[in-house]
């Protein structure tokens, strides 16, 4: 039986960078951050980053945190 667990969060930034029709490289001039991180975050790679890069996101896209973190539900197989 398949149950759903607590999500898992991911950032929505490939999705609200196709919205405003950026790139990588447009998020990298406006939001500062660096070229690995503006396009890793682009690519929708899961990454660490800390709260003045969520910050620098929300105010760069302006978004809220609600829309820029999702918590996806994750499947958990037992038996």
């Amino acid at each position: 039986m398949d149950t759903m667990a607590p999500g898992i969060p991911k950032l929505r930034v490939p999705e609200l960078l196709k919205e405003k029709g950026w790139t990588a490289s447009d998020l990298m001039r406006k939001s500062g951050l660096s070229w690995p991180t503006a396009q890793g975050l682009a690519a929708g790679k899961r990454m660490n980053i800390t709260l003045d890069t969520i910050n620098r996101l929300c105010d760069v896209l302006e978004v809220g945190v609600e829309e820029l973190v999702v918590i996806e539900p994750e499947e958990v197989k037992s038996g």
